[in-house]
């Protein structure tokens, strides 16, 4: 299965070479995109809606839109480019950002509102409108390609799609798969586990932190954090046990001066 996101054109011509007839191709386009996250002043109402503008054939557009902390988060731009690995922060589309949410929220401007942080991250684009999600029985193999921000939310469905291509292809050589997918059972259980993790308040889903006295390192490239921010490892308690929380996008939301999250237990280890 090719899955390999920015790679998948590459990947796919170990099949193109096989199958020299074949006319399913496509070029991976890479697509940057840059989000601006803000912290409210204390006392403010939160965002409660999505603002969405129309979207055109190329893009949803700009969306302005709230966190579990609280927080809003303004993106994504959409900017094609020839590099597959890096996607620098640019200053001048911060400031179109922050433009942006001046024009989308007015009150933004007059409310004090401070951008914390910025990520960025690349989209596999292609020339084609639609995933490119194709089977070849004859060699055993499938394409999952060009799969875009959407395929976000309709993960389980692609991998259900996947899973019966595949079917298909062992029942034609005798050998099926077995597989009992994603239960309900296993999802009752996977909520219950997520619902410890977090308690609910008058601000929405706060996260039971403990924090440890290490000082969180940042690759430099693709996440910014502003002066006002303060950041460090982090644990989450969950039943007992102490799971550390990897991704600094989490870490952005959390340790931030004006966030109103759960008073973190000092940590012994």
């Amino acid at each position: 299965v090719n899955c390999a996101g920015l790679y998948g054109d590459i990947v796919e011509q170990i099949r193109i070479k096989q199958q020299k007839s074949s006319t399913n191709t496509f070029t991976i386009q890479p697509r940057m995109g840059q989000f601006s996250v803000y912290s409210p002043p204390p006392g403010t109402s939160p965002l409660k809606s999505i603002i969405l503008p129309i979207p055109t054939k190329f893009t949803k557009g700009v969306i302005v839109y709230p966190n579990l902390f609280n927080q809003i988060i303004v993106g994504p731009t959409a900017q094609t480019q020839f590099d597959r690995s890096q996607a620098p922060i640019k200053s001048d589309v911060t400031r179109m950002l922050h433009e942006k949410i001046n024009e989308l929220i007015p009150s933004c401007s007059n409310s004090n509102y401070t951008r914390i942080g910025s990520y960025t991250g690349i989209r596999p684009a292609t020339e084609h409108s639609d995933y490119q999600i194709h089977a070849y029985s004859e060699i055993q193999w499938i394409c999952c390609g060009g799969i875009r921000s959407t395929g976000l939310t309709s993960s389980l469905a692609i991998g259900e799609y996947i899973y019966e291509l595949v079917n298909e292809m062992s029942r034609e050589r005798k050998y099926p798969l077995h597989c009992t997918g994603y239960s309900a059972e296993r999802y009752s259980q996977s909520l219950d586990q997520l619902k410890v993790m977090f308690i609910a308040t008058p601000q929405g889903l706060q996260p039971k932190l403990i924090m440890t006295d290490s000082t969180l390192t940042v690759s430099a490239g693709d996440i910014e954090f502003t002066d006002e921010i303060n950041i460090t490892n982090l644990k989450i308690e969950c039943n007992g046990e102490l799971f550390d929380v990897s991704h600094s996008l989490l870490k952005l939301a959390w340790m931030t001066t004006n966030s109103s999250f759960i008073t973190p237990h000092a940590c012994s280890d």
